[in-house]
């Protein structure tokens, strides 16, 4: 949403991104209460897998690496009187990619993990918490 901000602001009002996120996260934690002990079992079954490891690694990638790396504070210590914006600008997108291709390749993981256990078991993927 936050990408769209232009688009928003121009055609519906200033801050449009905030009010559609904000209803999101609301319908999000609705749901988390009402559904909290299912969700509990499926995080539990789910922080079992291998791709679990994997979706971690790609959100400390996204939510911290690529944020350390886009500062432009550390650019201009490292480039000096030849900084160029562009270098920060692609270093910062490429890691944020590398983030979302982790937590891509554990999403097709996990599917192919649960697929492995409703044929063996013809059960639901987070009937089972061990592997």
């Amino acid at each position: 949403m936050r990408e769209f901000d232009t688009y928003l602001d121009l055609y519906f009002f200033d801050g449009a991104w905030q009010s559609i996120v904000y209803s999101i996260l609301a319908g999000v934690f609705v749901y988390l209460i009402t559904n909290r002990g299912s969700i509990f079992n499926a995080l539990k079954a789910y922080s079992l897998t291998p791709s679990y490891g994997i979706c971690l690694s790609g959100m400390v990638t996204l939510l911290a690496f690529s944020r350390m790396m886009g500062k432009g504070a550390f650019w201009h210590s490292v480039m000096g009187d030849d900084y160029v914006r562009a270098v920060k600008n692609i270093v910062e997108e490429g890691i944020e990619t590398l983030g979302y291709t982790l937590i891509f390749i554990s999403a097709i993981e996990l599917v192919l993990i649960c697929r492995k256990r409703m044929a063996k078991n013809h059960k639901h993927c987070t009937d089972q918490v061990t592997q």
